[in-house]
């Protein structure tokens, strides 16, 4: 699988491992492959087939090799990094509890027609690091991401670049021309283009957990809430939820532990939502509906400091934005 791939995919389909959790064989052969290929044009064909699980194990192994490139790249005495600036909260007068309610109900009320097939469009940024020998230049620009799926499971991923919002590349090397197309990929053959959660979304808060598990078996009653965050935003990235869907994801949000209300914030592209948060010791997972409707509009990812031999000062890590549907 090429690097691109790899890309778009975790693009297209958000879901990323915690940086501490040990591959398994599977995803160090994943990985060793991925590291070992050889560097190829971005538009290409379909590439081989990947099963719902090759994909999670891809998706985990792309985010190694980019972490393992960060460590290795930042032990630079003089980094200096513009980060991407955290999300400004407005504290809400209610409780998590009573904020999710209140979407739910709105999300409910909505129609809830769904079909097999889908069009997602999403801006989508991880993080770009450029290391020279005095300083270390971060910067953000957006990839903007196009998928489609059909009901024959055949469909196509596009990627443009987006315009580069902050920071500075150190070099015209270190970015894409706004609107350039940096990736094309068909997926031609009937079942060749399998979404990790292929079937309908559910509607209630025990349907979402039964749905995400089917897809995990290994995640139980102590599975790490943010393992569950992610799921949410794997199925945002081939769904557009229908008004009852996205009920019963906000009715799973309110069973789960470690969760909290950090306020209202705008999004990555400027959009008003009510921010829900989890975390671990080194990161957080922030995830942002639209309060009047309950739709799940955007996610991203921090780091919060605390990994060893890790020195990537803490800050935003990457961010998925989804267009609404329609």
């Amino acid at each position: 699988m090429t690097d691109e791939l790899e890309r778009d995919l975790r693009a297209a389909n958000p879901l990323r491992s915690r940086r501490t959790d040990p591959l398994s064989a599977r995803a160090e052969a994943e990985l060793a492959d991925i590291l070992a290929s050889a560097p190829v044009v971005a538009i290409e064909s379909a590439p081989r087939k990947r099963s719902p699980l090759g994909w999670v194990l891809a998706g985990a192994a792309a985010l190694v090799v980019a972490t393992l490139i960060t460590v290795s790249s930042l032990n630079t005495p003089t980094a200096v990094i513009a980060a991407l600036p955290e999300l400004d909260a407005v504290p809400i007068d209610a409780t998590l509890s009573e904020v999710l309610a209140e979407m739910s109900a709105n999300a409910r009320a909505l129609p809830g027609d769904t079909t097999l097939g889908q069009v997602i469009d999403s801006e989508a940024w991880y993080s770009e690091i450029t290391v020279d020998e005095e300083s270390t230049t971060f910067f953000v620009q957006p990839q903007l991401v196009h998928l489609e799926w059909r009901d024959d499971y055949t469909g196509f991923i596009e990627t443009h670049a987006g315009e580069v919002r902050w920071g500075d590349p150190v070099s015209a090397d270190g970015m894409a021309e706004p609107g350039e197309l940096l990736s094309h990929y068909d997926f031609d053959e009937p079942g060749s283009f399998p979404p990790v959660f292929g079937e309908p979304p559910p509607d209630t808060a025990e349907g979402f957990r039964e749905y995400i598990r089917a897809a995990n078996p290994e995640y139980d009653d102590d599975t790490d809430t943010m393992l569950y965050f992610s799921s949410l935003r794997d199925i945002r990235g081939f769904w557009p939820l229908t008004g009852p869907q996205a009920a019963g994801a906000l009715d799973f949000i309110a069973t789960l532990p470690d969760v909290e209300l950090l306020g209202e914030v705008t999004d990555r592209v400027g959009r008003t939502g009510v921010a829900i948060v989890t975390a671990t010791e080194t990161h957080r997972e922030v995830l942002v509906f639209d309060r009047t409707t309950g739709q799940l509009l955007s996610e991203e990812t921090l780091y919060l400091g605390g990994i060893p031999d890790f020195d990537m000062p803490p800050g935003v890590m990457g961010y998925t934005a989804w267009e609404a549907a329609g």
